[in-house]
This record gives C-alpha cells, sequence and structure tokens, in this order.
C-alpha cells in the first residue's frame, strides 16, 4: 500500500481509475499509464502501478496473522485454515469467503478484474464502462498476505476446538461444533473470544435449554452406573466423575485417566463400547475405538478437547498400540504439548486436552507414572436376574444434553468445589498427584449431583474409606535404583546346577558371606565360585580402603586382608559401569545401554543408590576388562536384598580410617 496520503483508496480509486480512462478515451488515445521522466536526457519509462489495496474491516473471513510459509484464516463458516501462502487460488478464496452467492458477489467487489473498457449508451448518454469480468486473485492474495503481516497472533495454544475451555475470566466456554456457549448463559457468534479462536466443525452434545433438568438427569445416570458389579464401594462414583469430566476436560487442571477392567461377561463393552451407556450419551462427541494408534488418534482429535474410550485394550506380545495410547493419556493428562513431523516437511504441534478411559480383561503391565494418573475400577460378573438398565437412545442423549447444561449452570462453583475436594484427600494422606486425579473425579460427580459445596463430613461419607494404602493405584514404587539393583540381581548366568540357571543375586550373597557358612574349607571355596562367576559379568565382591589422596581403592575381596595398618576395611559390591558384561545384563530393560556410549543408564541408576559412589578416574578391573566402578557398601547390599535399602546409614565416601 502506497504511503502517500493523497493516493486514493478503496472506491476512490476505482473512480479515479475510471476517470482516467474516460479522459483517454475521450480524446481518442490508447489507454496507457501516465509517464515520467527520470533524467534530463529525456528518457521515460512507465512505472509500475500496485493494484489499489482493498481493506478487509468488513469482509466476512478474518486474517489472524502469517507466519511463513503459512497465513491464518478465520472463514466466512468459522472454519480455522492453516494455508501456504504460495497456494492461494481462486477456489480457495470463493470457499474461504462462504462459497455462497453472499461471499462471491464480496469478492468481485473487493477485487474486480476490468475489461476492455467500451463506450455504451446508458440512460440516452454515451459512457465509457468497464464490466467486471472476474475477481482479481493476485491482488486478493497481496491483499491477504499484507494483512496478516500487520497481525502478531500465532495459533499455538490459541486454537481452541470442541469441547469445554476455560476463558480468560474464568467462565467455561463450551465449543459445541456448531455454536458457543458460555457459563454465563450467552450463545456468542464471534467465533474469536479474545485471543481465542473457536472454529466451527461438526457438532457435538449440545446444553438443553432447562439445566435445572440436569440434576435429576444425572441422579439417573448414576443409578444406571451402580448396576454395574463395581468390588468397590465408590467405584461407580468415580465412573460418573469420569462422565462429567468428558464434557469440560479442557477447562480442566488435569484429565483423570480411568481404566475398567474384569473378566468377560462384566459389561465392560456395555459401558465404554460403540453403542454403550457413554457413545448413547454423548453420541458424535465420545471417540469410540478398539484399535487405534496415537497417531492416528491425535490427527482425528485436532485441536478438540473430546473424551475417548477404548475398549478391548488388551496388550498383545510385539505390539505399542496401547503403550502409545496410555503414552498420549498421560500427556493428555497435564495438557502435554506433541510435536510431529509431517509429510509436508513441517513440525506441528499437538496439545493434548482429549480425556481418556480404557477397558481390559487384564490391565497390561504400566509405569508407576501412568498408574499414578488413573483409577483402576473393577467389575464382577453380572448375575443371573440382573438386568440392563433402560438406555434407550433418545432418551441417553436427552439425558447427556441436560447434564451438559448442569456443568455450565454450575461452573461458577467448580474451583471451591475441586479445591475442597483435594485438600481433604491430601488430609487423607493422598500425595498431591493422587488428590489432583481423584480430586478431579469426585468433584465432577459431585458438580452434577449437589448444589452446594461440600462440607467435611460430606466427603468423610463419600470417600472415607479411599487410604492410600488400601488403593492400588496410590502404591509407592520403589525407587529407579533400587528396581535397576533388582534387575540386576535377578539375571540368570549361564551357570548352572541341577539343570537350571543361578541367579547373579545367588553369588552375590555368596561372595559377600551373606548366607553364613560355618564350614571355613566350603565357604572358601564357594566364594571363590562365586567370585569367578560374577567376574565373567561384571560384578565383584571387594574391600576398600583409602590412599594417600582420599580416594577409595577396591581391592578383591579375597585377596585382601581383613585390617591394613589398623584400618578395618569396608566390603562392598563393585559393578562396572561400562563394558559388554555388564550391559549384556540390561539389555531389554529400562536400563539398557549401549556399546562404546558413555554415562550407561544402569551406572546413573545405580550411583542413586544409599552411600554408594564410583571409583571416577580410577579404574579397577573386573575379569579381563579394566574400567570405572560403582561401589554398594555391604550393609547396602544387605538392606535391599531384605527391602530396606531406604534406612539411613552412614556415607561409604565419609567412613573415617
Amino acid at each position: 500500500m502506497s504511503d502517500d496520503p493523497d493516493e486514493p483508496t478503496g472506491d476512490n480509486a476505482e473512480d479515479a481509475v475510471r476517470a482516467a480512462l474516460d479522459a483517454q478515451l475521450e480524446d481518442g488515445e490508447k489507454p496507457k499509464p501516465p509517464l515520467r521522466v527520470v533524467s534530463n536526457d529525456g528518457t521515460v519509462w512507465n512505472p509500475p502501478v500496485a493494484p489499489p489495496m482493498r481493506q478487509l474491516d468488513n469482509a466476512p473471513i478474518r486474517v489472524l496473522g502469517l507466519r511463513e510459509p503459512d497465513i491464518f484464516i478465520l472463514t466466512a463458516r468459522g472454519a480455522f485454515i492453516e494455508h501456504q501462502l504460495d497456494r492461494i487460488t481462486r477456489p480457495h478464496l470463493f470457499a474461504w469467503f462462504g462459497g455462497d452467492e453472499r461471499g462471491r458477489e464480496t469478492l468481485y467487489k473487493l477485487f474486480p478484474k476490468y475489461g476492455k473498457p467500451k463506450k455504451k449508451e446508458i440512460d440516452g448518454k454515451l459512457q465509457v464502462v468497464a464490466d467486471v469480468t472476474d475477481i482479481d486473485a493476485t491482488a486478493a492474495q497481496e491483499t491477504l498476505i499484507v494483512t496478516g503481516a500487520r497481525q502478531d497472533w500465532i495459533p499455538e495454544n490459541h486454537v481452541r476446538g470442541r469441547g469445554a475451555w476455560r476463558g480468560a475470566q474464568g467462565q467455561l466456554i463450551y465449543n459445541a461444533g456448531r455454536r458457543l456457549y458460555v457459563s454465563d448463559g450467552t450463545s456468542p457468534t464471534d467465533r474469536m473470544i479474545g485471543p481465542d479462536v473457536y472454529p466451527m466443525d461438526g457438532s457435538i452434545v449440545e446444553p438443553s435449554d432447562d439445566a435445572r433438568r440436569g440434576a435429576e438427569a444425572a441422579e439417573k445416570i448414576f443409578d444406571m452406573l451402580q448396576t454395574w458389579k463395581w468390588q468397590r464401594g465408590w467405584d461407580a462414583r468415580l465412573m460418573f466423575g469420569w462422565v462429567a469430566c468428558s464434557l469440560m476436560a479442557g477447562a480442566l487442571k488435569v484429565r483423570p485417566v480411568v481404566w475398567v477392567t474384569g473378566d468377560q461377561g462384566c459389561g465392560k463393552s456395555s459401558l465404554l463400547g460403540k453403542d454403550g451407556l457413554l457413545d448413547r450419551l454423548f453420541p458424535d462427541t465420545l471417540i469410540t475405538t478398539t484399535d487405534a494408534t496415537a497417531a492416528g488418534l491425535s490427527q482425528n482429535l485436532g485441536f478438540d478437547a473430546r473424551p475417548v474410550a477404548m475398549d478391548e485394550a488388551e496388550s498383545k506380545p510385539g505390539s505399542l498400540r496401547v503403550a502409545d495410547m496410555v503414552e498420549l493419556a498421560r500427556q493428555s493428562f497435564s495438557g502435554g504439548v506433541r510435536l510431529r513431523g509431517g509429510q509436508d516437511h513441517k513440525g506441528h504441534e499437538f496439545t493434548s486436552k482429549a480425556i481418556f478411559t480404557f477397558g481390559s480383561i487384564v490391565v497390561p503391565p504400566l509405569e508407576a507414572a501412568d498408574v499414578s494418573r488413573m483409577a483402576i475400577l473393577r467389575l464382577g460378573k453380572f448375575g443371573k436376574g440382573d438386568t440392563e438398565p433402560d438406555m434407550e437412545h433418545d432418551r441417553m442423549q436427552v439425558m447427556g444434553r441436560a447434564i451438559m447444561a448442569r456443568i455450565l449452570s454450575q461452573w461458577h462453583t467448580w474451583d471451591a468445589r475441586y479445591a475442597a475436594w483435594r485438600a481433604h484427600l491430601i488430609g487423607m494422606g493422598h500425595s498431591p498427584r493422587a488428590a489432583d486425579s481423584f480430586g478431579t473425579l469426585l468433584a465432577a460427580a459431585d458438580h452434577l449431583l449437589r448444589d452446594p459445596i461440600p462440607a467435611a463430613e460430606d466427603m468423610d461419607e463419600i470417600a472415607g474409606d479411599m487410604i492410600p494404602a488400601a488403593m492400588v493405584e496410590t502404591q509407592t514404587s520403589p525407587p529407579n535404583a533400587t528396581l535397576c539393583f533388582a534387575e540386576l540381581m535377578q539375571f540368570t548366568t549361564d551357570y548352572r546346577k541341577s539343570g537350571q540357571g543361578i541367579q547373579i543375586g545367588t553369588f552375590v550373597r555368596c561372595a559377600l558371606e551373606l548366607d553364613k557358612i560355618n564350614d571355613t574349607e566350603v565357604r572358601a571355596e564357594k566364594i571363590k565360585e562365586a567370585q569367578k562367576v560374577l567376574g565373567i559379568y561384571g560384578v565383584k565382591a571387594v574391600r576398600c580402603w583409602r590412599d594417600d589422596k582420599g580416594r577409595w581403592k577396591p581391592e578383591p575381596m579375597e585377596k585382601a586382608p581383613a585390617r591394613r595398618d589398623n584400618v578395618e576395611g569396608v566390603d562392598a559390591l563393585a559393578i562396572a559401569a561400562n563394558g559388554r558384561s555388564i550391559l549384556n545384563c540390561f539389555a531389554g530393560t529400562n536400563w539398557e545401554g549401549r556399546i562404546g556410549a558413555q554415562n550407561q543408564p544402569h551406572a546413573q541408576a545405580l550411583e542413586r543408590l544409599p552411600e554408594s559412589m564410583a571409583t571416577g578416574g580410577r579404574s579397577f578391573r573386573i575379569g579381563t576388562v579394566p574400567g570405572r566402578v560403582i561401589l554398594i557398601p555391604r550393609y547396602t547390599v544387605e538392606q535391599l536384598f531384605e527391602g530396606e535399602a531406604d534406612a539411613p546409614q552412614d556415607d561409604l565416601t565419609d567412613k573415617k580410617e
């Protein structure tokens, strides 16, 4: 756009162009741009004249911003578009402007392309007319780019798809696809609220007009859930809490995972599967699947904050399908950002705020970090006289709409309700993460079932039995270092006796004399044998003294005296920090290393054991290979075998001579 304030723009520019054409035609001249003298020798040239810049203030589309090579647009229909700058074509323009007659007329008005001027008689007068024959796609492209370059908007954390979200003032904003709803009772028509875009998409469950019926619908749904044979008294309430959370997932601090497990005939599919209770409550909202990949699901969700139910989530040998889905659920718990490459050679960012539930006969092996983010709900089998609740489709959809309306009308109480439940669970001894997970589920159920914030006695009545020590989800896992040591001790060696291999731990107990053998000769022979076998796997029983620089110097235990210079040696287990022998013991585990690499995972873990230390630059030979070793005091090893490794002891490095 020109900086000249006198240059005509918009309709004035169009009038000026027409006037110039009229004057040239009346003089009998061929239309041409004005000439400009640029030197004293009379050289002239036709300067380029940019098409008049059109303003998009009243256009049906909104150019949000630009980040090369893409432009971000909110179309006339409310869709969010991320499009490459050099691929804006005529069909794209028509689609973005609405794809209807109004949008078409707006395009022709904003970006006209004129045919050859002709003299026509209009109302008895001869006038020069240049008819509009097409749209000027180049001018439109330039206008969109210039408009986008003026904005500083970027899509990260500002595109909010279908589902519930928290607004800047703490209000609940629900994007039902075709319409927006706010907890203050309004239904905005503008798809941009503050810096956040709520794109139009296919319809999901919409709130009913009468929020007062939401409490009645909530009671009926809760009663239905209680017809399943939950093994714990509070499990039906936790499942109901997940139902409520599924409709406000994007607005929550955390999105707890629920895993429903039980034998065949327990009704898992009737609850989670296609055409089950959840699917009938929220058709077109809940994503129900029995076979999906994390990448495929991420693309399906896009910017949505919707619920996902994966039935038959059985772990199959060699398959990472369920593991990847669990990883996605973990990311969604706190709204993690996932970065992935695409076929367009660009990085794509996904902020996952979906909420997950899984169903399987057996819960697959899970990391402690995953279990701490979920509620594991066990089902028993139905009896012969048990009947399925009335889940007629239309009735269920009406109830789903009613509880969505109640969630909106009750939203002003959410923060206080959640804080009360979280504080109550922490007071019962739950960890902050467990209080986040179970507090969210219990508060969400309470959000639908009662109006006032619950008192302490009400919460005790509901969750008084949810003692951390009695719940599988809140059992603490041993430290990583302890698990690593246990993995090594359970490694089966090639040494066989009576046809069975013997574990490394058996030889360690013998070499460190943790198992008492009274016969001196037998004891010496067994220790010698144990040391020989252990050396093959990068492990050795040693005795340590400090050298003249204060560094610990290990020696093979069978060769070292009990005392030296009136100083008693410190018995320890030496484990190689690197080398093929020790790395083979951890192949296929969480501490698997790589030949030739530094800072092997097992060495990092073992150095964290109580009172352990590394020899640093000093090498120690185990078998035929010298290298750095991790020294674990004998008393720490003994405690690890007895399950008491966390008991405080004096540091090996601080032992006085």
